[in-house]
């Protein structure tokens, strides 16, 4: 089984806060299931998709002046 990091925060006002990193589609699937059956229904829901650090990937700013460049040659 892969590593799984969890944090929850609880907050004075009784709000809880939950990020889980490194888990399968699956055991997310499972975490939501077991917090709706314990603690309540989730009232919303954020997902971070974070990059593959193995596949370089370049950097929006530089698409943009990529997309500037090409435009100037144009004209």
């Amino acid at each position: 089984m892969a590593f799984e990091d969890i944090e929850i925060r609880i907050t004075k006002s009784g709000e809880i806060f939950v990020t889980i990193e490194g888990a399968t589609e699956q055991r997310l699937r499972d975490y939501r299931a077991f917090l709706e059956e314990v603690v309540g229904p989730i009232q919303r829901e954020i997902r971070i998709e974070r990059p593959d650090w193995e596949k370089p990937a370049e950097l929006a700013e530089s698409e943009e002046e990529k997309r500037r460049r090409e435009q100037k040659l144009e004209r």
